[in-house]
């Protein structure tokens, strides 16, 4: 029996994952550097005790970049289940061997 299976793209899925965490990243920098600048945050260093709501805002925008950047890994990941994996999607198997596709219907 011979399959004729797709070539594997890992160089893809690193690509993808790198991608989506670099954005991550750097879009959570500029906001908190921007957010020290405008002194919404305390100046570096200082502690952020007492600050419960600034706590709260870097948490709710941290957790906005952090969907975006699970969406930008399931955008260019090779493979969908890789994207589906990094984003937490339950229904779709993340095991290369699985061969199962969820019924999308």
């Amino acid at each position: 029996m011979n399959d004729a299976q797709p070539p594997r793209r890992l160089g893809r899925s690193i690509g993808a994952v790198l991608a989506g965490m670099i954005v991550g990243i750097v879009v959570t920098l500029v906001t908190d550097a921007v957010l020290h600048a405008i002194h919404v945050f305390p100046p570096w260093g200082a502690s952020m005790v007492g600050f419960d709501g600034v706590l709260l805002l870097a948490t709710g925008y941290r957790t906005v970049y952090g969907v975006l950047g699970s969406y930008i890994i399931a955008r260019l990941a090779a493979q969908p289940a890789h994207g589906a994996c990094a984003g937490g999607r339950r229904d779709w198997p993340c095991g290369e061997h699985s061969g199962r596709r969820p019924n999308m219907e």
